[in-house]
């Protein structure tokens, strides 16, 4: 069985695929494990075409050039307000950074706040300015295209919002899925909530230890969350409050190794 992984950096775990707490190597092992599947035999195979800060574009590209050599696509959709494509800006001592919305250009300067020059912040703030004027009416307009696109290709695909933004109420409502809870970016949520960190102030400054933004334990939630899907048709977070972190906080954000 060949499983396509799209995304965005809830697919990533650091830029390394190969790790073994992350949510889809889970759904791998559930599968190969389920006692009542015909794959319990069969060696799932993971083709990963995630990346991290990307556009919906981005992965529909990927999507279309290669969706029909898998059996199963897992497609996690971004923000639709995310630019097609990334904008880099040479800055804080000469590196190329990616850009792809303001929230972004907000969160690189609140991260490197004590290292960036005063034409570091200017070059930033006009980046930032840039993304504001740009008609974000139009990025959501044609990501609607876009999955209607992909849903038409009569591939077998799960699509799954990695944000609030990322579908439309409609498509939430089509999907069956809860606009306040049904998406990546809740368990991010709740992940610093029980870590008792504040997510409107809070940049995070993450270790090897999660992957794509999440501990293991959430990790291990949605690859159940997913299995369930694959094995019913329906979405089911139940246990999602429920959900308890092992490890202290220092040991995922550097941001509190000094505890």
């Amino acid at each position: 069985m060949k499983i396509g992984i799209y995304g965005d950096s809830y697919t990533t775990p650091n830029g390394r695929f190969d790790v073994p707490t992350n949510w889809y190597n889970q759904l791998v092992w559930l599968l190969k494990h389920d006692s009542n599947s015909d794959l319990r035999h069969i060696e799932p195979k993971i083709t990963h075409h995630g990346l991290g800060g990307s556009s919906l574009y981005y992965s529909y590209k990927k999507f279309t050039e290669s969706a029909h050599l898998n059996d199963l696509n897992i497609f996690l959709v971004t923000s639709l307000n995310r630019f097609p494509t990334c904008l880099s800006l040479s800055i804080h001592n000469g590196r190329d950074w990616p850009f792809t919305c303001e929230s972004q250009v907000h969160s690189f300067k609140e991260t490197w706040k004590d290292e960036l020059s005063e034409n570091d912040n200017s070059r930033l703030d006009d980046l930032a300015a840039w993304f504001r004027v740009v008609d974000g009416q139009y990025n959501i307009d044609m990501a609607e295209l876009m999955l209607d696109k992909m849903e038409s290709m009569n591939t077998n695909t799960i699509f799954y919002p990695c944000f609030s933004d990322s579908f439309s109420d409609t498509r939430y409502k089509k999907y069956k899925l809860d606009k306040t809870l049904n998406h990546m970016h809740t368990m991010w949520i709740r992940q610093l909530d029980l870590f008792d960190i504040s997510p409107d102030n809070f940049n995070a400054m993450e270790t090897d230890k999660l992957c794509g933004h999440l501990v293991p334990e959430f990790n291990l939630f949605f690859a159940n969350m997913m299995f369930k899907r694959i094995k019913t048709g329906k979405w089911d977070n139940t246990g999602f409050f429920d959900v308890k972190i092992d490890g202290p906080r220092k040991l995922y954000y550097n941001n509190y190794n000094h505890e």
